[in-house]
Order: C-alpha cells, then structure tokens, then sequence
C-alpha cells in the first residue's frame, strides 16, 4: 500500500526498524518513510520541520538538521513532534562543517551538540541548557598526531558515554573529551585499513552497537565511485584498544546511509530483516542495498519505485527503541530465551554422562540399521549390484565432480569409468558430458569454505579454505588456479604475500614476499598456470607518472623491480589484465589501453606503453573490462546499474574498437577478478555474458540476442532489465575446473 498524497500529519506509528526517508517533489517539501518491518507499505508526508533542511545525524531518537547555508541548526524528534532551536552560527568562507553529533538525549542536563568544521579544524559544541556556542580548534593536536594539513577529524560517534571520532586518513582513532572545553586525546590505535590493490576509494562509518564500537569500510569501486566491491567489519577491543576483524555480527544490523551509520538489535527488528546484514544507500541512487556477511553478497532492491522527481538521497531514521515497549519486551525476551537454551544445554551434557555418549550411540544404531538392510539381499540392492554396462551409462551422464566422486567408490566404479583425460580439451558429447564450463567460485569466509556454482546445471559445491588462506583475498584466477593476497605485518613494515592455490587438487604454490613499495598495489596477474616453467607473475602498482612493476619468472627468485615513466597520467580501472602475445593489456577508467611488455625492454626486459588508439568506443559507461576470446581482446563496457552492456573486439591492424554483435558459440564469463570466453557446452550458453550476480538461486547472465538479462534455477526463470531484485557476490571470481 502506497500512500500517493502527501499529508500534513506526524510520521508514520512506530515500527520496529529505522524509517527510510526520501525528500521529494516541488522544492523537496514531501517525504516518503518506508520501514523494512513493513515492505508493502510506503507513507507520505509533508512536515514543514523538515522542508529546506539538511539531516546530518540521528542520535537517541533525535535528527540533527540545519538549513543550507549551515548557520542555523535545529533538532527535531519524529516520535514526540518536540522540536529544539539552536543560536545562529557566525561562519565564514572557510567553516565547512563535515559532521554533528550530540553527546546525550536532549532530556539530560549536561547534553551538548557538536559541530565538526573541517575548514578551520576545529570543533563547535552548544550546551542545550545554556545556548551559547563554544569553539574548541584541534589543529595543534593534529600536528602532534603526525596528521598532515588535509586531515582532519570526521565521523563522531558516542559509545558507553563517550565520545570518539577518526582522522579523515584513518590512522587514528581520537577521544573527545567533555569539561568546561573539549580534550582531544589519541587511543593509540590505528583505525583498521584493508588492502588499497581493491580500490584506493574508501570510507570509513564509527557507529555503536550495543555498547560496542564498531567500524565498517565500505570500498567503492567504478568510474564514478558509487559501485560497492567489498565492505569490511571490525570491532574496537577497549581493553587493548586494537580493532578486529568480524566475521559475524548475527545478533544486530547496521544501517548506512551518506552522513551517518546507525545499529540496533536483530531482537527487535521483524522477521523481514536479517542479522549479520548492512542496509545501506548511495548518493543519487534510489536502490537500498544489504550487504550480507554470510556469503559475502549485496542485494539491490527498489523500496519505492515511484518516488516523484526531483528526490533526494534517503535518510535512515531511527527512533530511541531504549525508551519503547517493544524493546523492552524484546530484551527480557531475549534474556528469557538465553537462560532456557543454557538450561536445555546443561540438561543434555547431563543426559550424555547417564547413557556414556549419545553420539557414539547414535553411529552404532545407524551401523545396526545398515546391517539388517544388507541382510534383506535383494530387497536391499546396491548400487554395485547393477550390470557394468549399466554402471558405465549412469557414468556417462554425470557431470565432472560426481564423475570423479563416482570413480572413488570402489575398483569396479573405476573399471566402467576411466579416468577423464583433464589435458586435452574435449569436444563434441565428451565436452558436453563433463561439463568443463567456468564455475563462479566465492570465498565465505564466515564460514571458512569456498563454494562453487555451476551454470550449466546451477549445481553447488563447497570445499574447506585450508587454514593457511583463512585471511588471504583473491586477486586473480587463471587456468584453474588462484592467486591470492595475503598481507604480512612486522614491527618495521607491512608486506605481502603472493600465494597460488588449486581448489581442486588442493595444491599450494607460496612466492616470495613482495618488496614493501608494492604493500598497495592495484593489479595482479599471472601468464599461464603457475606449475608450468615459462610462468611471469606480474604485480603493478600506478603512481602519477609512473608505473611501478614486480616481476617473478621463478618461485625460487627475488622479486624483479622496476619503475617505468609514463606519459599521461594512467588511472587503472576495476579490471584485470589480459594477458595476450607476450603482454599484458590493462585498461583504464576512461577506456584507454596502457600495455606492459615482456620482450624487448631495457628494463629487465620489460616496457610500458600507454596506446594513443584505440579510443573508447562509447559513452556513459560504469564498469569496463577486458577478457580474451579466440585469441583476440575483447572489452565490455556496462551502463549504470547494468542498464545497458556493449561489447568491442580490437581490431589490431586499424587500432579500432569493433561492436560485436553475436559472439557465436562462444560464452564470456566476467568479474573483478577473472574475465575468460570458452566454447558454449550447450546452445543454451552461446552468445552470453555470465556475471558474478543471482536472481533467487540462479546465476544472471545478458543475452546478446535479446538484450535482457535471464537467470534459470530449476523450473524457474525469468528475464531482468537491470540489476534490480539480484544480489552480486564480492568474493568471487570465475574459475576453469583442472584436477591437474
């Protein structure tokens, strides 16, 4: 239900999860809340507290708002209609203000809203009692904390009755201090950073979580930075002041949207919101997005589709759920459940030391069981009982892993089905039997495997990430391996670890820690699989006129280095490079080709060239890549939000891109880490492109034929203009199944 006509009525009744909140129409002056504990239903108002203001926090239930010149600022609270003026602001030209908060709930004596001017570096606080500004500059502490002149603080956050912020390079984490001024202190603990080879583009939200501070980076990727390709969690330890990554936080959620971070408990939230998830938003983007930390997704939904133009970025809103019934209820609730599940685990030790062990007993029961049913003979076949030609058809028919899960039965298993040449590239019946199609692979890292989906037949396989790799990112896949990151830390310096991994033989190949100037590189590839003698590892990192290049010919060797000048400035962009004839092909944010030779330089026998032709071939593009098919280069280019795609194959003697219109039967398989073509094992997969993206349970992938894009799972299916309803996965990357 859709209410279509603004209101002049307070917000919508309480729910049990933050309000959504659109400004729209004629000079923004309406509002569209939509709650996740209530998806069906969308409530418009127009409340004049909230006409012309700017929503810079929400803080015990109350928003902090200003108007746009940011001199006169206000707090308002949807639950009780109260509405607090402030004094006027002095400013100047330079007072730019990046951040408020307030210290307590407006109804404690002592509570006081602060103002964070990065312009003049300094702090604004106004006790509520007293209405008088007070200004507090904190450049000398910059300076004593080794910040530059572009730092400054960002991002306040209260937690246990304190307060905290961090410097906007995240190296610091800060207490503020509240007296008759403002103390700000170190913690001494550096704000949790993760590998800058996945996007230099980083923000870092400080939200509190039940009593817990918590920081959450979200990584943006794209030409205009608004594509999400990873978020990272950690929690701050207070006793030792260190952050540590999470894993899981299945007992709350968190809510981001462009000023501020929110969480509550996943007790009070309704069975529409999942725990272990961030909802978030970006600018100019109507979508609400989750992030899910159980397989490492985000999904992408359109919580009010008819939103009226012109509309602003939403807002999350979010009453004080301390002071309501229902998360009271929910609390002792809470409690209640806890202390029963204690009780009926302490009930079942006690029931294993009375019957010695319960789970010994059940093993002998299902043997018992077992038994009695080969003691039936033929009312009890086996699967061995069936004729050798028999076993050898129904082995004709299964796809690559339950062949070889079938051959590891027993000898006569074996016998009627030998062994798969894995070397030679099949054809015909052979290459459509065992299914050697890309699988999309995705590291869960929660859960300690590493899953694998088929999307000729949608089947899932998981395996054990060996402990060694438990920490490491994926980098790059190629011929059936992995090569994955791994970062190295000491008293001195930060370096990382290149390591090679086989998922299906299970096979680890470590190389050699790399120099530290490459601890942010941004490009990683490698020319064919690394058990083969003529492999070149290549790592690169681009500066502003220069590139910097590490080369490994051997896992025995040190890392060859070299810097390379180069003349314009190239900015990579979020593919991986190709590596074709002897070189290897990057592309950059604007479409450019730059190519990294292995032959023929001065340079330990490598050069760079940053190509004049060819020129990007189209407009309004979000995402670019580069794969390789048939030997020639291709480049896919995607319009925002997977609106449209294109498709060029380089003409070599003109030095032209060409639009490709049918790619035959061949099939692309893309994503941020790996971008391969294969002939199609069957005419359902010819003139696709496969991305690392699901509709329900079914891998998405764009028809060139139809210009859709289409998913299939089982009996279900369906067609997609865009990436509306699919979730894409971060982890991932698409991989050549090899057992060799």
């Amino acid at each position: 239900m859709e209410e279509r006509r603004p209101r002049h009525r307070p917000p919508p009744p309480e729910a049990s999860s933050p309000w959504l909140v659109f400004y729209h129409g004629r000079g923004l002056r309406n509002q569209s809340f939509y709650s996740l504990s209530k998806p069906n239903n969308t409530y418009v108002r127009s409340i004049p507290e909230l006409r012309d203001k700017y929503v810079w926090n929400c803080c015990y239930g109350w928003l902090i708002l200003s108007n746009y010149k940011d001199d006169q600022f206000s707090l308002w609270n949807p639950a009780t209609i109260e509405s607090i003026v402030l004094p006027p602001l002095k400013n100047n030209s330079e007072t730019c203000i990046n951040g408020a908060l307030l210290t307590s709930p407006p109804s404690e004596p002592n509570c006081s809203l602060l103002l964070f001017d990065k312009g003049l570096r300094r702090i604004l606080f106004c006790r509520l009692q007293n209405q008088h500004w007070i200004e507090k500059s904190y450049r000398k502490e910059m300076e004593a904390m080794g910040g530059g002149s572009s730092d400054f603080l960002t991002h306040p956050v209260s937690c246990n009755g304190k307060l905290y912020a961090s410097t906007f390079s995240f190296s610091q984490l800060v207490s503020i201090e509240q007296n008759n001024s403002l103390v700000i202190r170190s913690r001494g603990s550096s704000m949790p950073t993760t590998a800058e080879y996945l996007s230099p583009h980083q923000r870092c939200d400080l939200v509190e979580s039940c009593g817990d501070l918590f920081a959450i980076i979200t990584i943006d990727g794209g030409i205009i930075h608004e594509d999400v390709i990873g978020i990272e969690i950690f929690k701050l330890d207070f006793s030792s002041m260190i952050w540590e990554r999470v894993e899981s936080f299945k007992d709350r959620v968190f809510f981001l949207c462009n000023n501020y971070a929110l969480s509550c408990p996943i007790e009070i939230s309704s069975q529409q919101i999942r725990g272990n998830c961030v909802y978030f938003t970006r600018r100019k983007d109507k979508s609400l997005y989750s992030y899910n930390m159980d397989d490492g997704s985000i999904s992408v939904s359109l919580p009010c589709p008819n939103i009226p133009t012109p509309w602003r970025s939403p807002i999350w809103v979010m009453p004080d759920f301390r002071l309501t019934k229902s998360f009271r209820e929910a609390m002792h609730t809470s409690a209640r459940e806890k202390q029963e599940k204690e009780e009926e685990k302490e009930e079942e030790e006690e029931e294993d030391d009375d019957e010695g062990s319960g789970k010994k007993k059940e093993v002998v029961q299902r043997a018992e069981n077992i038994e009695k049913l080969e003691k039936r003979g033929a009312k009890g076949l086996h699967l061995l009982d069936l004729p050798s030609d028999l076993l050898k058809s129904i082995s004709e028919l299964l796809i690559s892993v339950d062949y070889l899960k079938f051959r590891a039965v027993c000898k006569m298993t074996r016998h009627v089905a030998p062994p798969i040449e894995w070397r030679t590239r099949m054809s015909g019946s052979d290459q459509r039997r065992y299914s050697l199609s890309p699988w999309l692979m995705n590291f869960e890292k929660s859960k300690g495997v590493c899953s694998f989906v088929d999307p000729n037949h949608g089947d899932k396989y998981l395996i054990q990430i060996p402990k060694l790799l438990q920490d490491a990112t994926l980098c790059y896949c190629k011929d059936g391996w992995l090569l994955m990151c791994q970062p190295s830390y000491s008293e001195e310096q930060s370096q990382l670890c290149l390591i090679f991994f086989n998922p299906f033989t299970k096979n680890i190949i470590p190389y050699p820690a790399l120099p530290p100037l490459f601890s942010n590189a941004s490009s990683f590839s490698f020319s064919s699989a690394p058990s083969s003698a003529d492999c070149v590892v290549v790592v690169v990192t681009f500066l502003y006129c220069a590139v910097r290049v590490g080369i490994s010919r051997s896992r025995e060797e040190e890392w060859i280095q070299m810097q390379l000048e180069i003349e314009p400035f190239f900015f990579p962009g979020f593919t991986v490079p190709v590596f074709i004839n002897g070189a290897f092909y990057f592309m950059n944010m604007d479409g450019i080709l730059g190519v990294l030779s292995l032959e023929g330089g001065d340079h330990g026998g490598c050069n760079w060239k940053t190509l004049e032709y060819p020129r990007k071939p189209c407009n309004g593009f979000n995402n670019n890549l580069l794969a390789e098919c048939d030997g020639q280069l291709i480049s896919v280019f995607i319009g925002d939000f997977g609106k449209w795609v294109q498709v060029f194959k380089l003409n070599h003697s003109t030095m032209v891109w060409e639009r490709v219109e049918n790619l035959g039967n061949r099939t692309l398989y893309i994503s941020r880490s790996s971008a391969l073509s294969t002939v199609a094992t069957n005419s359902k997969l010819e003139n696709k492109i496969f991305i690392p993206r699901f509709c329900g349970e079914g891998i998405v992938s764009y028809s060139l034929s139809t210009g859709m894009y289409q998913y299939s799972y089982g009996c279900e299916g369906g067609s997609l203009k865009d990436y509306q309803g699919t979730r894409k996965l971060l982890l991932c990357g698409w991989i050549e199944p090899r057992w060799y």
